[in-house]
């Protein structure tokens, strides 16, 4: 057996995205104009810049950082680039009862990243997410993670 077999699957074509700054997006565009990206969404992004943006997979909102890295919630950027990438997902929003009623309609793409070290953080969260960003540096062992 080989590929997908072994596991009884048939094998899916892989796509990588970026993760970088917003103001990065035009010069990788340049280099690789199939690219795919993850950006964080700030409340510098007006209408107008949301508007420039294409290739979008992943707004992390960064809800669940606090400190240098965290977001407040706000419930209109949370609209507004909902509704802009409407095939995105929508990675760690900080669920108020303001946000979490504009991304009611979204939820199916509502995705967790920064607060997931153990499985316990995984079934704590406000629901069962269809797709998880978790990376083995947080999570520590594959024998730990199982």
């Amino acid at each position: 057996m080989v590929g997908g077999e072994a596991v009884g699957r048939e094998p899916q074509p892989l796509r990588f995205v970026v993760s970088t700054r917003t103001k990065n997006v035009p010069g990788w565009l340049e280099l690789y104009p199939d690219l795919r990206f993850k950006l964080d969404p700030d409340r510098d992004w007006t209408d107008e810049v949301i508007e420039t943006l294409d290739h979008v997979d992943t707004v992390d909102f960064k809800g669940i950082y606090r400190g240098a890295f965290g977001m407040p919630p706000d419930a209109d950027l949370y609209r507004r680039v909902a509704l802009a990438f409407p095939d995105a997902w929508i990675e760690d929003p900080a669920l108020t009862p303001e946000t979490a009623a504009v991304l009611e309609p979204h939820r199916h793409r509502i995705t967790w990243d920064a607060g997931s070290h153990e499985w316990s953080d995984v079934e704590a969260l406000p629901f069962r997410p269809r797709c998880l960003n978790c990376k083995p540096s947080r999570l520590g062992s594959m024998r730990r993670l199982f």
